[in-house]
């Protein structure tokens, strides 16, 4: 087996290394735009969920106006969402769940 050898900066080396720092001013831009970037991505999150849920109850409207003109249903029946179905939901109308 070979010995292994790690390279080391000095100290010296380190100090006299010359690193741009931005001014105060600009590094609270850059804060607020990582703050504002990540408020961005949440609010695009609800959106997707607001959305996918527009479409269900648009869709669920859609076909229950269908049903109801083909004489299949009733208009005042309500379909009940198994327990399983729905985290954290229980016993709730698909109605109720987009209200």
């Amino acid at each position: 087996m070979r010995g292994s050898r790690v390279k080391v900066i000095s100290k010296k080396a380190l100090s006299e290394l010359d690193l741009p720092v931005p001014d105060l001013t600009t590094l609270d831009k850059i804060i607020q735009l990582a703050k504002l970037s990540g408020m961005e991505a949440d609010s695009m999150k609800a959106l997707a969920v607001a959305r996918r849920k527009l479409v269900d109850q648009v869709t669920m409207n859609a076909a229950q106006k269908e049903n109801v003109r083909a004489g299949l249903f009733p208009r005042q029946s309500v379909l009940r969402v198994p327990a399983s179905a729905v985290p954290g939901r229980t016993g709730r109308t698909l109605e109720s769940m987009f209200m």
